[in-house]
Order: structure tokens, then sequence, then C-alpha cells
């Protein structure tokens, strides 16, 4: 168990106060009034809410928050706490290979390097951020 330390990265805007993101929050995700997190149902956002990849950007940054807030403690249990099931990661795995946009947004970076415990050589794409899920699960 490798423990995640905090960090803070405000260099890009991040924010879930978003009238796109208002259907995802039944799904969890980062409560930002609360600073809590509730494990992402992926797979029901994504059978439910099919649409333009707008839900792998709130996945992304409901993550990307509760990691800046120090809600994941370990690299080892990362996965089991932002998914709600292995299922849900799948999909979210499936979903990140297809993301529309190929290059990492700095935080989103900053975020999944700590909680994987990797380097820029080995994160710099969101499908890597896909595989070092894949091997988790």
């Amino acid at each position: 168990m490798s423990p995640i330390k905090p960090y803070t990265v405000k260099s890009t805007s991040i924010t879930l106060n978003n009238a796109e993101y208002d259907k995802y929050r039944p799904f969890g995700g980062y409560d930002e009034v609360k600073k809590a997190y509730t494990p992402l149902r992926f797979a029901e956002i994504s059978d439910e809410l099919e649409g333009s990849g707008t839900q792998v950007n709130y996945a992304l940054d409901s993550i990307t928050l509760a990691m800046e807030a120090g809600i994941f403690k370990d690299s080892d249990t990362f996965v089991a706490k932002a998914f709600a099931t292995i299922e849900d990661a799948a999909e979210f795995v499936e979903a990140l290979r297809g993301h529309e946009y190929y290059w990492l947004n700095e935080r989103h970076f900053y975020a999944f390097s700590h909680a994987f415990n990797c380097d820029e050589s080995q994160m710099r794409t969101y499908p890597e951020i896909a595989d070092f899920i894949a091997n988790e699960i």
C-alpha cells in the first residue's frame, strides 16, 4: 500500500458547479460543498446518459477534486473507492480510451499520477490513465 500524499495544483480551473454536470450528480462523485466523495456508478451514467463525453469529464473532474482534497488515502484502494463496482471502473476505462481529448489536462495528470505513483514518462494521455486503471481491476 502506497500512501497518497496531499498536494495542490490550481493552474487549470476545475469545478463541478456546472449545469452540464447536474444530471451526473445522482450517480456519485465529489461534493464540493460537503467535501465528500461517493463512489461513481459510471456504468449507469453511460447506460442512461450516453452523450458527448461530458460524463467522462465529470468523472475525471470529480476524481481530481477528491484527490486534491485528500479523500483517497492510498494507491491500493484508489480504484475501489473511486468506483462503486468493478463494472463501473471497467466502463470508465473503455470510455476513457475513446475520450475526445488525447493529452492530459494538468490537474488530471497530477491527480492520477499521485493515485498510481507514476511520473510523466508513464502517464501522458487519457488512454494511459485507462491502462493504469485496467491494471488495478
